[in-house]
């Protein structure tokens, strides 16, 4: 197994730059995820990892090892592509061998390799089989095995799981993080789906235009996004413009939610719909407001509310048999209760200040 150093990584083609100053330090055996939306330049990213694509600037290097200029067979380097690219003239096996083959590994070998790789990701049983006569499940498991039995240095996965349907998503990708910690292999992994990066990665990569944002745990970046592209990437907001008084922070419409910014601070304000409580009777606090939408999520209720001043929040209910009981209903009066602790001022999309800094002490992700 190897580290993986991206130092100063770009690409531009002509006046386009597809990606800008890349630098990220990957430890061994670390999964490491890069997240953001379509043309972020997270695939030209991985690319020239590979050796893909060539790097218009910085350095990519492997161990003690810079191979930036080293074509892919050059790389030790296993890729999974998003469309599997699974030959379907060859069994399982040949399609799984294939690499090793080109190697020129001795058959003896091969067939030991192979057989230990598809044992590997459980698919020891269809090493006979042609792609056609797989799930897309098993499919994905077997490109997943033929970049394993090469035994790579680096694991690359390019958008591996977006072909398939949301269920077995869930099933194989908890299959791959079971696969990459059992053998401490060094992998990056490039997605777009938000809940998929956080389920598996050590630590999230989030790039926007080309340029990395934040990088960090999947509990840091919620907790403490660096700014609003990311805050509304790593799962769901409210967000309120506005601007810090003595009082608290005081949103466009006029409501004012008492925090500890410091005055002056324009910005603005995050709340997760998770922390937005919603009560029957009035307490200390508490904002009044009206139900304006009710939807239920099987794990959950959404629930869309409009303050007295105007503003309108997204409630996240966990769907208990309490909060069935209490039915709540569009046009509804509710009273909305928000911790202080839980808001986050994002200033300008460039940072972010806790609004209860002294609440934040002593806590990490």
């Amino acid at each position: 197994m190897a580290t993986l150093r991206l130092d100063g990584l770009g690409k531009s083609y002509g006046d386009v730059t597809v990606v800008e100053n890349v630098s990220l330090d990957v430890a061994d055996g670390e999964f490491l995820v890069l997240l953001g939306p379509s043309g972020c330049g997270k695939t030209t990213t991985l690319r020239m990892i590979a050796g893909f694509v060539e790097a218009s600037a910085g350095r990519v290097l492997i161990g003690a090892r810079d191979v930036t200029g080293e074509p892919p067979y050059r790389r030790n380097i296993g890729l999974v592509f998003q469309s599997y690219a699974l030959f379907p003239h060859l069994t399982v096996f040949e399609n799984t061998a294939f690499g090793l083959r080109r190697r020129k590994i001795g058959e003896a070998e091969v067939k030991s390799r192979v057989e230990r790789a598809l044992a590997l990701v459980r698919l020891d049983g269809l090493a006979a089989r042609y792609p056609k006569q797989l799930s897309g499940g098993q499919q994905q498991r077997v490109a997943i095995a033929r970049a394993l039995v090469i035994e790579p240095d680096i694991l690359l996965l390019d958008e591996p799981l977006s072909n398939l349907d949301a269920q077995l998503r869930i099933e194989v990708r908890s299959e791959l993080r079971r696969l990459q910690k059992s053998l401490g292999i060094t992998t990056i992994m490039v997605t777009h789906d938000q809940e998929e990066a956080m389920s598996v990665a050590d630590r999230l990569v989030v790039l926007q235009s080309g340029r990395v944002q934040q990088v960090g745990s999947a509990l840091d970046l919620y907790l403490r996004p660096a700014n609003r592209f990311v805050a509304g990437f790593i799962g769901r907001g409210n967000f309120l413009e506005g601007v810090a008084l003595e009082a608290g922070f005081r949103s466009a419409q006029g409501t004012v939610f008492p925090c500890g910014a410091p005055a002056g601070s324009v910005g603005t304000l995050l709340l997760r719909p998770e922390h937005v409580g919603l009560h029957r009777q009035q307490g200390h606090g508490m904002f009044a407001g009206r139900i304006e939408s009710v939807r239920f999520l099987a794990s959950s209720f959404d629930i869309a509310v409009v303050l007295a001043a105007g503003d309108r929040l997204q409630a996240q209910l966990p769907a208990t048999p309490g909060a069935m009981r209490e039915n709540w209903q569009a046009g509804d009066e509710t009273f909305v209760a928000i911790d202080p602790a839980a808001m986050t001022l994002l200033q300008n999309d460039t940072g972010h200040a806790d609004l209860n800094s002294q609440n934040q002490k002593g806590v990490s992700p």
